[in-house]
Protein backbone atom coordinates (compact mmCIF):
# COMPACT_ATOMS: atom_id res chain seq x y z
CA UNK A 1 0.00 0.00 0.00
CA UNK A 2 1.56 3.20 -0.62
CA UNK A 3 0.78 6.74 0.39
CA UNK A 4 -0.34 8.45 -2.51
CA UNK A 5 -3.61 10.32 -2.31
CA UNK A 6 -5.82 11.52 -4.60
CA UNK A 7 -3.34 14.21 -6.57
CA UNK A 8 -0.73 11.40 -6.83
CA UNK A 9 1.52 13.22 -4.07
CA UNK A 10 3.63 10.80 -2.02
CA UNK A 11 3.09 11.82 0.96
CA UNK A 12 6.00 14.18 2.01
CA UNK A 13 3.96 17.22 2.19
CA UNK A 14 5.98 20.02 4.00
CA UNK A 15 9.03 17.91 4.64
CA UNK A 16 9.72 16.80 1.23
CA UNK A 17 9.07 20.52 -0.03
CA UNK A 18 11.70 21.76 2.54
CA UNK A 19 13.42 18.76 1.51
CA UNK A 20 14.06 19.69 -1.72
CA UNK A 21 14.51 23.67 -1.12
CA UNK A 22 17.82 22.68 0.81
CA UNK A 23 18.87 20.48 -1.89
CA UNK A 24 18.31 23.28 -4.04
CA UNK A 25 19.95 25.97 -2.36
CA UNK A 26 23.21 23.96 -1.36
CA UNK A 27 23.20 23.08 -5.36
CA UNK A 28 23.00 26.64 -5.91
CA UNK A 29 26.09 27.48 -2.98
CA UNK A 30 28.27 25.04 -4.38
CA UNK A 31 27.98 26.30 -8.34
CA UNK A 32 28.69 29.60 -6.70
CA UNK A 33 31.76 28.31 -4.87
CA UNK A 34 33.07 26.70 -8.16
CA UNK A 35 32.60 30.00 -10.06
CA UNK A 36 34.47 31.46 -7.64
CA UNK A 37 37.33 28.97 -7.69
CA UNK A 38 37.23 29.00 -11.28
CA UNK A 39 37.49 33.42 -11.63
CA UNK A 40 40.30 33.08 -8.94
CA UNK A 41 42.40 30.35 -11.24
CA UNK A 42 41.26 32.92 -14.05
CA UNK A 43 42.91 36.21 -12.48
CA UNK A 44 46.06 34.14 -11.50
CA UNK A 45 46.45 32.92 -15.09
CA UNK A 46 46.19 36.73 -16.34
CA UNK A 47 48.08 38.19 -13.61
CA UNK A 48 50.98 35.91 -15.13
CA UNK A 49 50.59 36.21 -18.35
CA UNK A 50 51.22 39.91 -17.85
CA UNK A 51 54.22 39.54 -15.83
CA UNK A 52 55.81 37.53 -18.65
CA UNK A 53 54.75 41.04 -20.80
CA UNK A 54 57.66 42.50 -18.60
CA UNK A 55 60.48 40.11 -18.98
CA UNK A 56 63.15 41.95 -20.17
CA UNK A 57 62.05 45.11 -19.36
CA UNK A 58 62.93 47.69 -17.23
CA UNK A 59 60.64 48.33 -13.51
CA UNK A 60 60.86 49.87 -10.78
CA UNK A 61 59.31 48.57 -7.54
CA UNK A 62 58.32 49.51 -3.80
CA UNK A 63 58.19 47.06 -1.23
CA UNK A 64 57.00 48.60 1.99
CA UNK A 65 60.36 48.62 4.76
CA UNK A 66 62.78 48.83 1.69
CA UNK A 67 64.77 50.53 -0.20
CA UNK A 68 62.61 50.71 -4.50
CA UNK A 69 64.30 48.11 -6.82
CA UNK A 70 65.03 49.00 -10.16
CA UNK A 71 66.46 46.90 -13.10
CA UNK A 72 65.43 44.77 -16.07
CA UNK A 73 63.15 41.96 -15.49
CA UNK A 74 65.04 39.21 -16.04
CA UNK A 75 62.51 35.83 -15.60
CA UNK A 76 58.93 35.31 -14.03
CA UNK A 77 57.90 32.48 -11.85
CA UNK A 78 54.45 31.94 -10.32
CA UNK A 79 54.28 32.11 -6.63
CA UNK A 80 51.91 31.33 -3.84
CA UNK A 81 50.32 34.94 -4.04
CA UNK A 82 50.58 35.70 -7.55
CA UNK A 83 53.29 36.13 -10.20
CA UNK A 84 57.32 37.11 -9.01
CA UNK A 85 59.72 38.63 -11.08
CA UNK A 86 63.35 38.07 -10.53
CA UNK A 87 64.83 41.94 -10.59
CA UNK A 88 68.64 42.40 -10.10
CA UNK A 89 69.06 39.08 -8.56
CA UNK A 90 65.81 39.65 -6.26
CA UNK A 91 62.29 38.17 -6.35
CA UNK A 92 59.37 40.97 -6.37
CA UNK A 93 55.59 40.54 -6.57
CA UNK A 94 54.03 41.91 -8.48
CA UNK A 95 52.03 44.25 -6.75
CA UNK A 96 55.16 46.18 -6.35
CA UNK A 97 55.91 46.90 -9.20
CA UNK A 98 55.28 50.83 -9.78
CA UNK A 99 56.77 51.92 -12.75
CA UNK A 100 57.47 50.00 -16.37
CA UNK A 101 59.63 51.36 -18.77
CA UNK A 102 60.57 49.90 -22.17
CA UNK A 103 63.97 51.21 -22.03
CA UNK A 104 67.32 49.79 -20.86
CA UNK A 105 69.18 51.81 -18.29
CA UNK A 106 71.43 54.50 -19.75
CA UNK A 107 69.53 53.87 -23.21
CA UNK A 108 68.96 57.19 -25.11
CA UNK A 109 65.27 58.90 -24.89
Amino acid sequence: MTNEGATGQTGLGEFGSDMLQQTAQLANVEAMQRLTDLQGRLLGVQQFSSALGLTGKQVTAFVPGEEPVEGLVEAVAAGESGAVLRVGGRDISLEHVIRVDDRSPGEAL
